[in-house]
């Protein structure tokens, strides 16, 4: 069985391009104008530049876990589960992989 088939390639790169860009969206909403939150402020030491690499960065990380995960998934375990279990267990894994990446960006920061 071939891992990275065509539409396999095609379901992660689709993951990365949407990861990415949802996640600098985020952040445009967070970090600019159009944040009317006055308990959200932006030092004189903040960096935009450096925060948009960074999330950048994240986006292309993320995207590419769970593009692995989904084509992994699909082809060798779910291939032939009911719907809900398979919605279940991917969206379990999915928790798992943002708790454990939420606990790693708290302890590095």
């Amino acid at each position: 069985m071939k891992l990275f088939r065509k539409e396999s390639l095609q379901i992660i790169f689709t993951d990365i391009v949407v990861w990415t860009l949802a996640m600098v969206f985020y952040i445009l909403l967070r970090f600019t104008a159009l944040n009317t939150d006055p308990m959200i402020t932006v030092s004189d030491q903040f960096n935009f530049k450096l925060v948009l690499i960074l999330t950048i960065e994240a986006g292309l990380i993320l995207g590419l876990v769970y593009g692995l995960v989904d084509v992994f998934l699909d082809q060798q375990w779910l291939r032939k589960q009911p719907f809900g279990k398979t919605l279940l267990i991917k969206g379990a894994i999915h928790l798992v992989i943002i708790i454990f990446i939420s606990i790693a960006v708290r302890l590095r920061a």
